[in-house]
Parts: structure tokens; C-alpha cells; sequence
């Protein structure tokens, strides 16, 4: 579409291979980028009555306290009217069931793409012990505007530190078993981000790093798996990956179990109760 301005025409609007990207070359023929906010947010449920108690309570935050009122994907191992259930009925507007691919939930958040959502921008995930205490807006918008691949980092924790002792069990949540020590991987910036909370925009490379994480954790030993999870294969496959960014979402969780914890940092609007529904016997009710 053009239209004349002082009789020179212009601007061109510019279709781009993204669905959710345009360019604009004005009658000057300088370009412009601009990307379409359309955001979703999706979530994985899987298992008994109470990890689906624990999405509804995660999603009704969303709602309420996160004032976001855009498209959500639930990815179930029920069918819509079992997942629903667990929700009001004022909380289930814009919300579509997605089956899940399988039976096997560890990383099936890295396979969003089966659901043509190209779309959508920005693409967040949030786990479903994950309680929204504030306004989620401005960090979409953020994360639209730098179209990296958003993680949360939970602690700073260099390498060379984590070779200087012993790799226990906290370190190797975040895939401490998985980086050699004297190599060339030792050097590289260690994230030690949690899975539970992804945002990005730029839908191509990140589905690299999804389908990369997928094939690293099916030559990963199912012992590391069922012990740590999915979490040490995403901080192993992004450490290596020039785009991840984690100062969109400085400052803006909390990984905890103590409740006057959250209260006492109220800036950090992404609660994760990570002792919430699950296995062990620190969990919370």
C-alpha cells in the first residue's frame, strides 16, 4: 500500500518471512522494522487432580493480578472439558487445550511449535507452580522490543567458581555435570537460569534451540533426567547460544517455598514455588 506525501510516494509496507514482522521504507527509502504485539502465553499440565489445581491457580493470577487478558495455551493429557474444569468459569475466555504430543511431560514445553503459534509475539512460558503477583505487560512488551530468548536467572555463578568445588547437587540443576571441566565449554558464560519461565519473539531461533535441546536430551542419560529434569539440558544448550538475554528479566521472580519471602519482595511479580506440587517431602500443601 503507498500513499503520496508533497507528491513523492510512500511509505511501502513490506511484508517480512515472519508472520508477526512488517517493514516500512518511507519515501526516503530509509527502512523500518516493526513487529506486531500478539502475544501468548502457554502452559504444560500433566499428571493428577493436583497439578491441575496448581495451573488454575497459576492461570487465575495471570488473569487477576497479571492483568494480561490475551491468548493462553494449555498443553493437557486431559481433554478440554477435564482441564477446564479446575477453572471459574470468568477465567476460561481465550483459553485453548492443546493435546500434548506424547506422554512424557519433562520437555514438552520445547515443542510449542507443533501448534503453529508463529503468529504470536511474544511467546512466554511460565511453569505452573508459578503464582503472578503484578502487572506482566511491561515485560512482554520488553521482550518484544529485543526479540532475544529471555531467561530468568536464579543466582550468579561463574564457571571458573564451579570448578574450584565440588559439583553437588545444587549446581547440578542447572547442568553442572554436563560442562567439562579443562575445556573449551568451561569458559563459556554460565546462565544457571530456570526452565520454568521463557519469553521470546524471534520464532526462528528459537526453535533451533527447542529442536537442539530435544535431541540433547535424548542422548542424556534417563538417570540425570528423572533426577534433575529437563533444566540442566536448556542451561547446556543456551550457555552455547549468542541470543539468550537475561536483562529482561532481572529482578522479576523468585524461586522460594516461604511465603514471607514473596511478601518481602514484592517487585518480583513471577513467584515460583518451586516446593510446591511434586515429588520429595519439603513440598508445601
Amino acid at each position: 500500500e503507498t500513499y503520496n506525501i508533497s507528491g513523492r510516494p510512500g511509505p511501502l509496507l513490506l511484508r517480512d518471512l515472519r508472520k508477526n514482522k512488517i517493514y516500512v521504507l518511507d519515501s526516503f527509502k530509509r527502512k523500518r522494522s516493526l513487529l506486531k504485539l500478539n502475544p501468548l502465553v502457554y502452559f504444560c499440565v500433566f499428571g493428577s487432580d493436583e497439578y491441575y489445581k496448581c495451573a488454575a491457580l497459576s492461570i487465575i493470577s495471570l488473569r487477576k493480578f497479571g492483568l494480561y487478558s490475551g491468548k493462553i495455551f494449555l498443553i493437557s493429557d486431559r481433554s478440554q472439558e477435564d482441564t477446564l474444569k479446575f477453572l471459574p468459569l470468568d477465567f476460561q475466555f481465550n483459553i485453548e487445550v492443546k493435546e500434548c504430543s506424547n506422554k512424557s511431560p519433562i520437555f514438552e514445553r520445547y515443542k510449542i511449535y507443533l501448534y503453529d503459534v508463529e503468529k504470536y509475539n511474544p511467546i512466554f512460558y511460565l511453569d505452573t507452580d508459578i503464582i503472578v503477583g503484578g502487572d506482566v505487560n511491561k515485560i512482554i512488551k520488553d521482550a518484544l522490543c529485543s526479540e532475544d530468548f529471555c531467561l530468568y536467572r536464579e543466582a550468579n555463578c561463574s564457571v571458573k567458581k564451579i570448578d574450584e568445588s565440588e559439583w553437588d547437587i545444587g549446581t547440578n540443576w542447572f547442568g553442572g555435570w554436563m560442562f567439562a571441566r579443562n575445556s573449551e565449554i568451561g569458559t563459556l558464560p554460565f546462565w544457571k537460569a530456570t526452565s520454568g519461565i521463557m519469553i521470546f519473539s524471534d520464532h526462528g531461533e528459537t526453535k533451533k534451540i527447542f529442536d537442539m535441546i530435544c535431541s540433547v536430551g535424548r542422548l542424556t542419560r534417563q538417570h540425570e533426567i528423572d533426577r534433575f529434569g529437563d533444566q540442566p539440558v536448556m542451561n547446556y544448550v543456551t550457555t552455547q547460544n549468542e541470543n539468550v538475554n537475561i536483562s529482561v528479566l532481572d529482578n522479576k521472580s523468585l524461586n522460594s517455598g516461604n511465603v514471607e519471602h514473596f511478601l518481602s519482595n514484592p517487585e518480583r511479580i513471577l513467584m515460583h514455588v518451586s516446593l510446591g506440587v511434586g515429588y520429595g517431602n519439603k513440598k508445601l500443601p
